[in-house]
């Protein structure tokens, strides 16, 4: 019968109803046989919601748009999510064993659009940013104290902000704020912090760890278009995230956009950014083994987070994307690695889509330009180079730029390695690129591909 089938049948059958979108709960009170497998997949992968009364996101209504109206919230309770996992009964530990990812929706009161100016009397510490900072520590601490119980699983965990009053009209601003219109005054974006004394408990179980970025249920209008674009939620902070990651004590895999929307206007304010985010690099856990880094926007990997250096020691793969690169990340002393610049089990290095800064020539100046851009490359694939030798286990390097067309990729074929290297814009490696990755004979061959140059290796790092 079919209520007593294996429970492999069962998993494929619970399995093939998920990928359709049905509802998978009622085939769950079938029998146990049932609950057990169907229950593996509900629980696989879980949205859970922080504790608030408030049920719903309030969005205002457009007079162009379909009516708002309130947005339900989605997913589980805390309370809830607890309940279920929590217990002396065999069914609710089984639970725990079937989670493998959990998306963390934190409830913060406000939406604070980045688009506003300072008013007279704007200060950053105003009502709006403290009772959202409050919420959002109290929501990630509660989590942690129900995940710290767990000891024998592993869980990929995701967090993000849900504003509970989403509306972008002009009056619903921050405090003292003001319309933006284009004027210095700008104010530095909203991102969720810590408030002080909050300390989170330890959670073993959590080996995977990413911050997404989602969209809000309220969309802005958009004269130039005539359209309504949605709304990004407001982000966690980068030293925010670093401090939860600390709390991860068997963390193996975390992405992390190193966001940073800090105006110049705000020097203090962003020193005091770099200071947290360097000591939050230095306090992460040493089980990660893929760390992934990257902006959605264009970024810089700043130079002053020497402790990023240190950690990548430690990995088996580091990937860094539409970030501007600095050579100082292998090299912070210049073209030469100090004795203690090892990488002993990093196998993967991508640097993909890496952003040129371009300086401001043109003209009869275009000379000028093509030296920086030449320099800058030949600086970068050296220091490149210096530290791929200390890297014993590697078995693949992308280098790409965004807006530059050239690239650099070493990769294993047939036993053998290849590294092949693009030459466009008259780019020619320099006999310090040549003595840094070791290159046999002296020089690349051509390929069949006129625009690049390749070598081979039998082995690595070379003899």
């Amino acid at each position: 019968m079919a209520s007593s089938a294996p429970q492999e049948i069962l998993s494929i059958i619970a399995h093939h109803l998920a990928q359709l979108d049905k509802k998978l709960s009622p085939y769950a009170l079938v029998n146990k046989s049932w609950q057990a497998a169907f229950e593996r997949q509900i629980y696989s992968s879980i949205v859970v919601r922080s504790p608030s009364d408030v049920t719903t996101v309030k969005v205002k209504e457009h007079s162009w748009t379909a009516p708002g109206g309130p947005h339900p919230k989605h997913g589980l309770p805390l309370d809830t999510f607890i309940n279920i996992t929590s217990g002396p009964e065999n069914w609710q530990r089984a639970r725990r064993l079937y989670v493998r990812q959990i998306l963390y929706r934190v409830a913060v009161p406000y939406w604070l659009d980045e688009d506003r100016g300072k008013g007279d009397d704007y200060t950053y510490d105003n009502a709006y940013r403290r009772e959202n900072n409050r919420a959002f520590s109290k929501g990630v601490c509660q989590l942690f104290e129900h995940l710290s119980t767990w000891t024998n699983q592993a869980i990929s965990l995701q967090i993000a902000l849900q504003a509970e009053d989403a509306s972008t009209d002009e009056e619903c601003g921050e405090p003292g704020s003001i319309p933006w219109r284009g004027t210095r005054d700008e104010i530095a974006p909203y991102c969720a912090e810590f408030v002080p004394g909050y300390s989170l408990p330890r959670a073993s179980c959590i080996t995977s760890l990413d911050f997404p970025k989602l969209l809000s249920p309220e969309t802005i209008w958009v004269e130039t278009s005539a359209l309504d674009m949605p709304c990004d939620e407001n982000e966690i902070s980068l030293p925010a995230r670093l401090s939860i990651a600390s709390a991860c004590s068997a963390l193996e895999n975390i992405r992390l956009d190193l966001v940073d929307e800090i105006p110049s206007s705000e020097p203090n304010m962003r020193s005091t950014w770099r200071t947290a985010a360097g000591q939050g690099f230095s306090q992460l856990p040493r089980t990660i083994k893929d760390m992934t880094l990257y902006r959605n926007n264009s970024g810089r990997l700043d130079e002053s987070a020497k402790q990023l250096q240190m950690f990548s020691m430690q990995l088996r793969h580091l990937r860094i994307e539409s970030l501007e690169i600095f050579r100082g990340l292998f090299c912070p002393d210049g073209l030469g690695l100090p004795i203690e610049a090892h990488w002993p089990y990093l196998e993967t290095l991508h640097l993909k889509d890496q952003y040129y800064v371009t300086p401001p020539f043109h003209g009869e100046l275009q000379p000028a330009y093509d030296l920086i851009r030449e320099r800058y490359l030949n600086n970068l694939y050296t220091s490149l180079g210096h530290a791929a030798q200390k890297m014993p286990c590697l078995k693949s390097v992308i280098l790409t730029f965004r807006n530059l067309d050239h690239e650099l990729e070493l990769s294993i074929k047939n036993q053998r390695y290849n590294l092949t290297l693009c030459v466009m814009n008259n780019y020619q490696p320099s006999l310090e690129f040549l003595e840094a990755w070791k290159v046999p004979g002296g020089s690349l061959q051509p390929c069949i591909n006129k625009f690049w140059r390749e070598i081979t290796y039998p082995s690595w790092p070379p003899s």
